[in-house]
């Protein structure tokens, strides 16, 4: 049978072709699934025979084709020294793609799905095996600013360095000024809106920069003078005032400091005031911006009396500097009183 080889057997005793004789001695040789030795080698009958495992069956044959065990090797014969010997194949996996040996000339080929891997992109985070060979995440964008460097670093969040310290930027904010950038990566600036102006004339003299201004050429001396008596304005202690009672004509001015806008996006004015009309005289609130020609804000023809606040921000470009002047025209008739100035930004 396939498994059992009898061989180097011989004849003796005598007579006619062995007649009266026995056909003795020589040797077994078995190849089966219990007992083998891969490639050993006997000849019997002129016929090389080889215990091979061909297919998985261990048997006696002519054929040298044998199975050394190992997956990465093919095309696997018993060689002269009577070893199974085949090719060598390596089979190396790489990110999302398993390859195994298989005993053939190529390498297996799956693909994991669902499985961690690193696509080496610190700009992705919870990546995976797809299924089809790839490492694919979800994208994160990482832009710097100009105090900030944010850098990818692998997970949902940008990593972050303060940069250009001390260095100018702009904080987007139309009111501050001197921006810069901080240890703490923000821009920061500071507040360029600083306009805040509340004059209540408590005191006799004109405040620091107020002038009064006479442009009737009059003799009387009738002009804008400071008074505490009877403040019929609204507000309480002293105010300003022109008294055209005494006085043929009048053309006079009471005029504010120089104030700066700033940065401030709109500009308040505000006073309290008592205007006591007759006919033929007038009150003009008036502003001067940048050393301009004086342009009118509000005109008064009837009698008025509380607290005004009129916007000047239309008058205005940034960082405007202003004087406000209160102009009474009249001729012998009543008076028009001026307390609490305020110029605010905001």
């Amino acid at each position: 049978d396939a498994n059992t080889l009898y061989y180097a057997k011989t004849c003796t005793g005598c007579g006619l072709n062995g007649a009266n004789g026995a056909c003795g001695g020589g040797s077994t040789a078995v190849c089966n699934e219990t007992t083998h030795t891969l490639c050993q080698r006997v000849t019997c009958g002129g016929t090389v025979y080889r215990c091979t495992n061909a297919s998985g069956v261990w048997q006696w044959r002519s054929a040298l084709g044998c199975d050394d065990g190992n997956l990465c090797s093919y095309n696997d014969v018993c060689n002269a020294s009577d070893v199974c010997d085949g090719t060598d194949i390596t089979c190396t996996s790489s990110l999302c793609v398993n390859r195994a040996c298989d005993g053939t000339v190529s390498c297996a080929v799956s693909y994991p799905s669902g499985s961690a891997c690193d696509d080496g992109n610190l700009c992705t985070y919870n990546t995976t095996c797809n299924g089809a060979g790839s490492c694919l995440g979800t994208t994160v964008t990482c832009t710097d600013t100009t105090c900030m460097d944010y850098y990818c670093d692998g997970d949902s969040t940008c990593g972050q360095t303060p940069i250009n310290i001390g260095s100018t930027c702009d904080d987007g904010d139309p009111v501050t000024i001197s921006d810069t950038c901080q240890s703490t990566g923000l821009c920061v600036g500071v507040d360029g809106c600083t306009l805040s102006v509340l004059e209540q004339f408590t005191a006799s003299s004109l405040p620091a920069g107020w002038s009064v201004e006479d442009y009737d050429g009059d003799a009387y001396g009738y002009d804008w003078v400071w008074s505490s008596a009877s403040n019929t304005t609204g507000g309480t202690g002293g105010y300003w005032w022109v008294d055209g009672h005494y006085a043929a004509s009048y053309d006079d001015r009471l005029v504010s400091a120089l104030y700066q806008r700033g940065t401030c996006p709109t500009v308040t004015l505000s006073y309290r005031h008592d205007y006591n009309y007759n006919v033929g005289d007038y009150a003009y609130v008036q502003i001067s911006v940048d050393g301009g020609t004086w342009q009118t804000v509000t005109t008064y023809s009837a009698d008025a009396t509380g607290l005004v606040n009129t916007s000047i921000t239309s008058y205005l470009s940034a960082n405007s500097n202003f004087r406000i002047r209160f102009r009474y025209v009249a001729n012998t008739d009543w008076y028009w009183k001026i307390d609490d100035f305020g110029a605010t930004g905001s």
